[in-house]
């Protein structure tokens, strides 16, 4: 056996927790102490991995006559011009490359080098003085191995950095990105029995993860590879898009040449369905699962007139824009913070989302869902489920009732997808709500007595078997009090009156 098919049978058996070792390690002991954030770290790594990947695939010849793979990157920009060099002469010729990559077309008639432009935009190099652990990255840490023969495993790796990062990530305050348990994203995507026939979409894709959920349960009834154009997303933070991108591109094995799985868009901003979807797609098979942010201090655009509610709060406006956007017949999963729940305005944004979806199950999750570096946030998450149907000819709401499922005793236990299962199984993914089962932590509330609240959730969770009664006029509970003592009182004079 040759060296080179040695070190192939060696790479092909690392895990994705020793590829993630192999990086964290060399970030902690060569840059960690030189004012190199994760991110920067995890972009750079992107940069390289994406470029020495693209150089491999162009070696490669999958027959006898077939011909090599077209790299997406021009020989002067490739891997190879930066492999072997240090110092000034790296930082200008990888300045000059994050440079060239990060301005070409997005779109139209270069549309092959939109993924490309989506992992280079707005990138910039380390200083001069890190160009030495620029280099080591490069020629010690990636050069001598072959990456793209276990992309699984580097994909998964790659989920690994982006948790590791995701203390960084949640600093990010004028984004207000979070990163979501992977788990919890899969459970939300078999609820909603994803398959190959549907389009998923998530108008504020993060790091990517909602994507990476849906696929997984898409490619799981696929025949055949999924087309390009079945998932896509939008993100308005540059950062995000390029970690989104690889994300993507890492677990999917999605083609460098295809058009960006994630594009650099504000949803908000535009309005509307940013975000193309494949000809001839039926409507009624359009999914979007949605984390936006919980906090951002970018104000709503002013020409959004398509909002039936108006607040300033982020993510309410976010699901006013999902439910103005989605098809007849398209389903939604949308991440709320607690205070969508809470106030009068978002009542209003819950009332109208009624009125057009059948708002069918809540899901109420623990603190500390998401996490913040090695600790947990404090954040208290919902995922509201919804369909789009229209309103009802008689103009009642096109929602009936709404079941909550109450999963704040995971917080002991964990989010993970063992855990979750009671949660997919009680939804009934390919049944209708009527025939779901109430219990101790899933129950309904019908129409009317959310009605009656003022769209007030914040402190409703799973009820027993029986139907919530509806809140009752104040008078009328007063007057029956009054009849309760005035009975209490004859009983007692009753009883006096026997008493020797």
């Amino acid at each position: 056996m040759s060296d080179g098919q040695e070190l192939q049978v060696y790479e092909t058996g690392w895990s994705p927790n020793e590829i993630f070792d192999k990086f964290r390690t060399f970030y902690e002991e060569e840059v960690s102490h030189k004012a190199i954030t994760r991110l920067s770290f995890l972009e750079h790594l992107t940069y390289l991995l994406f470029l020495k990947v693209d150089h491999e695939r162009s070696q490669q010849r999958s027959g006898l006559f077939a011909q090599a793979y077209q790299p997406v990157v021009e020989r002067e920009h490739g891997w190879t011009t930066i492999t072997g060099i240090a110092g000034v002469e790296l930082r200008k010729q990888f300045t000059q490359i994050l440079r060239e990559l990060g301005k070409l077309p997005g779109r139209g008639a270069h549309a092959e080098l939109s993924t490309t432009r989506a992992i280079f935009r707005d990138a910039q190099p380390w200083n001069e003085r890190e160009m030495a652990d620029l280099s080591k990255l490069i020629n010690d840490q990636i050069a001598d191995h072959h990456w793209s023969a276990r992309l699984n495993a580097v994909g998964h790796a790659y989920e690994l950095l982006i948790e590791y990062c995701a203390g960084e990530i949640d600093k990010k305050r004028s984004t207000g990105q979070v990163v979501t348990p992977r788990p919890l994203l899969t459970a939300i995507a078999r609820a909603m029995d994803i398959s190959a026939q549907d389009v998923v979409i998530d108008p504020a894709a993060g790091t990517g993860g909602c994507l990476l959920a849906a696929f997984q349960e898409m490619a799981a009834s696929a025949v055949g590879p999924l087309p390009e154009d079945a998932y896509a997303g939008a993100d308005r933070d540059p950062q995000m898009v390029r970690i989104a991108t690889m994300n993507v591109l890492l677990n999917t094995r999605r083609p460098f040449h295809a058009l960006a799985p994630v594009l650099h868009l504000d949803s908000l901003e535009r309005g509307g369905a940013v975000i193309p979807r494949p000809a001839g797609a039926r409507e009624d098979r359009l999914v979007v699962i949605c984390n936006p942010p919980f906090r951002s201090t970018t104000p709503i655009p002013e020409g959004r007139q398509d909002l039936p509610a108006k607040t300033p709060n982020f993510p309410a406006n976010f699901l006013q824009h999902i439910a103005a956007t989605l098809p007849l017949g398209g389903r939604a999963a949308v991440f709320v913070p607690v205070n969508v729940l809470t106030n009068p305005t978002s009542g209003a944004v819950l009332r109208s989302l009624m009125a057009t979806c059948d708002v069918h199950t809540l899901l109420r999750l623990p603190p500390g869902t998401f996490r913040n570096g090695t600790t947990q946030s404090n954040i208290q998450a919902n995922v509201v489920f919804f369909t789009k149907t229209g309103p009802r000819p008689d103009g009642s709401s096109a929602t009936e009732e709404l079941w909550i499922y109450d999963a704040r005793d995971l917080a002991s236990r964990g989010l993970s997808e063992e855990a979750l299962d009671a949660f997919v199984t009680a939804y009934l993914p390919t049944e209708p709500p009527a025939k779901r089962v109430a219990s101790e932590v899933f129950g309904r509330y019908p129409y009317n007595f959310l009605e009656d609240r003022a769209f007030q959730l914040y402190d409703l969770y799973a009820v027993p078997e029986a139907e919530p009664e509806p809140l009752r006029p104040a008078r009328e509970i007063a007057a029956e009090i009054s009849e309760d003592l005035a009975e209490a009182q004859r009983v007692f004079s009753k009883l006096a009156d026997q008493l020797p």
